[in-house]
């Protein structure tokens, strides 16, 4: 059902939603049911590929970035409505939440596309940056959050994982070396 190819697919199986994107920027929204999944809304989220995309842990919202519109997009999973858009200072590449599933404000990690640089956002600030976190020196390739261990496990261009707390903003190696 999408126009152009399909890039991206992520699950929010907390709430039973599989949301999919292609490359002319276009999200849908689909609904699992008991027998087979079911197409409930179309969004022209960004005005080009979307080059990031994130499940909150709770399955309850979904952040969306593009390099080509330079813009962070969030929705409302249940109710299938974009209830953020901050037009970022820095071209984005990939996004993850990093917030636990009670948490009351909704911080989402966001790299830049031609730097090692991880911009921590809050949803309701409008775009501010919180915190920026240098661990790489080379753009960052994927990421994905670890709630069980409030971290975050990082790989950039030329290979290197970096394992780090979001508590204190630093490595791991300090623990594994003991």
């Amino acid at each position: 059902m999408h126009k152009d190819v399909v890039d991206n697919l992520v699950c929010a199986v907390e709430t039973d939603f599989i949301i999919t994107t292609s490359l002319d920027g276009n999200l849908k929204f689909w609904k699992k049911n008991y027998t087979g999944i079911e197409f409930v809304k179309k969004y022209k989220a960004h005005q080009g590929k979307i080059t990031g995309i994130s499940v909150s842990n709770s399955g309850l919202y979904l952040s969306t970035c593009s390099s080509k519109d330079e813009s962070l997009k969030i929705f409302d999973v249940l109710n299938f409505d974009m209830i953020h858009f901050i037009k970022l200072k820095f071209i984005p590449f990939h996004c993850e939440f990093v917030s636990k599933i009670n948490d009351p404000s909704i911080v989402i990690a966001v790299t830049e596309k031609d730097k090692g640089n991880i911009h921590l956002i809050k949803a309701e600030s409008k775009g501010e940056i919180y915190k920026t976190i240098k661990l790489h020196e080379y753009p960052v390739t994927a990421m994905k959050y670890n709630e069980a261990f409030n971290s975050m496990i990082s790989v950039d261009s030329s290979g290197m994982i970096e394992y780090w707390d979001l508590e204190s903003l630093g490595n791991f190696y300090d623990i594994f070396y003991l």
